[in-house]
């Protein structure tokens, strides 16, 4: 533990020497690792709460359809989230509050307008599916597909303002707290185990309480700005930008999402409890990049307008090498310590969970070694070159998953996933590098072109 300590000070002191604007950097996000520290805990007590209370089949048809809206808000938000903060970040420093002011009113019309076509295509689908035992989980979708929208529309502006804890707090704080509240006085006092649907009431009742905190939080800064009428257009350019965020955006969610759809459809809702727990876990190796991604974008925007290439490959570099860090740290945490882990925690049930975990963290590691390499690429304006990258990866994590799936179970589909997303972070590292010669590998490299 004390060399642990005392490796990471060392990198973190170097990190601040390093960039320059390091000391910046820490300063917005030493709160935010505190916040992303403290939801990652609450996120593991919860679902272990709902492992155990749900049962190996309950858990994975919940996390099925939890899913399926994730991927239904896709279209609801039409890529601004992402636009949203490397936009406001640049608005915010060259000073345009007019344009800024009619980005955020476009980015709202959007959201509610799509959200409404989405509900009434799934009322449309609810009243002409009566076949269907699971339809009605559709009808939650009315709720929550709306809310994560409009949600992330207030994160994603209250990030590019640089208010990164602001903005993250409902996700990372308020909505596991609530939910683990909402689950564990359930479970507590209940003699019956908790239905899915009930999760969703108590998913949904946490995402409003969330809502209502981060727009209060977003008036009281911005008020004005945030609900004023402009006469101000968002641009072609901001539009054509939008589109390439929707389809980039759409992909990245299709890439995390779509493999637990795939695993009920090919295999069975016992298997998808195994993987997602399994996803769940490996997840932690990602911890370091999760904490960074929302700090270094706004910063990595300023540094572009700047036209500041040379602290721009410092930063890379510095905090791939911290993300490699801690990525191995929780690799080496499961290699030794998984299997008895999933038993202790989660039961007899989960253990077969194990293998897949360990699938997972190799890709994950690998993947490390890339660093931010996309968020580098977005906050440089080059957010089109992530596409044809994104859409081979999800064509073949696609193909492996419905191949390997039914031979090996839910192997199979974290071979798929890995695979894919390590193909996903090469052809992504080798765009960065020809279109802007910025290398996130943790070390240097000379090659021409």
């Amino acid at each position: 533990m004390t060399l642990f300590i005392k490796t990471l000070d060392s990198k973190i002191k170097a990190f601040i020497s390093y960039t320059g604007i390091g000391s910046r950097i820490l300063r917005n996000s030493s709160g935010l690792v505190v916040m992303s520290i403290t939801s990652t805990l609450l996120s593991f007590i919860t679902t272990l709460v709902l492992a155990r209370v749900m049962g190996l089949t309950g858990y994975g048809f919940f996390s099925f359809y939890s899913d399926l809206f994730i991927i239904l808000v896709i279209p609801t938000q039409f890529g601004m989230p992402t636009l949203l903060v490397r936009e406001t970040a640049k608005e915010m420093e060259t000073g345009d509050r007019t344009s800024l002011s009619a980005l955020w009113n476009f980015s709202w019309k959007v959201s509610f307008g799509v959200s409404l076509i989405i509900s009434l295509i799934m009322v449309v689908f609810y009243l002409f599916s009566f076949s269907s035992s699971h339809v009605q989980f559709y009808l939650w979708g009315l709720l929550l597909v709306p809310l994560l929208s409009i949600q992330g529309i207030i994160s994603a502006i209250l990030r590019g303002l640089q208010k990164v804890i602001s903005g993250k707090i409902a996700e990372l704080v308020i909505l596991p707290v609530t939910f683990l509240i909402l689950v564990g006085g359930f479970a507590l006092f209940s003699k019956t185990n908790i239905d899915p649907n009930i999760a969703f009431v108590f998913q949904t009742l946490s995402l409003i309480l969330g809502l209502l905190i981060t727009s209060l939080v977003l008036y009281r800064s911005f008020g004005k700005l945030a609900t004023s009428k402009v006469r101000a257009k968002v641009s072609f350019e901001i539009f054509k930008s939008a589109k390439w965020f929707f389809i980039m955006d759409g992909l990245m969610t299709l890439l995390k999402r779509a493999p637990i759809l795939l695993v009920g459809i090919v295999l069975s809702f016992a298997d998808v409890g195994v993987f997602k727990i399994a996803l769940q876990m490996a997840g932690l190796a990602e911890f370091g990049l999760r904490v960074m991604i929302p700090v270094l974008s706004p910063e990595i925007a300023r540094l572009n307008v700047n036209t500041d290439i040379g602290v721009l490959q410092k930063l890379a570099t510095s905090t791939t090498r911290i993300i490699i860090f801690l990525n191995f740290l929780v690799i080496a945490v499961f290699i030794f310590f998984g299997k008895y882990f999933l038993n202790l925690a989660f039961g007899p049930e989960y253990s077969s969970a194990y293998e897949v975990l360990m699938i997972l963290l190799v890709g994950q590691l690998v993947n490390s070694f890339t660093g931010a390499v996309e968020t580098f690429l977005i906050m440089t304006g080059s957010e089109r070159e992530t596409v044809k990258s994104r859409a081979i990866s999800l064509v073949v994590m696609i193909v492996l998953i419905l191949t390997l799936s039914p031979l090996i179970g839910a192997r199979g589909a974290a071979i798929g996933l890995s695979l894919a997303m390590i193909i996903w972070n090469v052809l992504l590292w080798v765009k960065l590098w020809r279109t802007h010669h910025i290398n996130t590998l943790p070390f240097s490299i000379a090659i021409s072109g």
